[in-house]
């Protein structure tokens, strides 16, 4: 098996599509907590995304208002609530799902890829 030390996308050690990336221009600008939760956003297309929750400890260091005035600042009250496009090559999205990228891409709707 070859090892894979760099993303084919990104052109990096670490993927940066790892938590998706805008549908629209394949970038993201971050992400914001909401309480447990972490929101990945892209100021130019007003798009944002939920990538999980408890995934990054930064939430527990960061009140509820100053979790509510990153969002007032980034607006993303704004923003439309987008699928994220996950890259078809991402190595990080493969490893994680033990299945080549390219099997996820194949499934019809409402088929689960285990």
């Amino acid at each position: 098996m070859k090892q894979i030390t760099e993303c084919p996308i990104c052109k990096v050690g670490e993927c940066k599509g790892y938590f998706g990336l805008c549908p629209v221009c394949h970038e993201t600008d971050g992400y914001a907590n909401a309480g447990r939760s972490h929101r990945f956003y892209c100021k130019e297309h007003k798009t944002s995304w939920c990538a999980g929750s408890n995934l990054f400890s930064s939430w527990r260091y960061q009140t509820e208002a100053e979790q509510r005035a990153i969002w007032d600042e980034i607006g993303l009250n704004y923003f439309e609530d987008v699928e994220p496009y996950i890259p078809p090559e991402c190595t990080s999205f493969a490893a994680d799902t033990n299945e080549t990228p390219r099997e996820v891409d194949t499934l019809k709707a409402g088929e689960a890829p285990f």
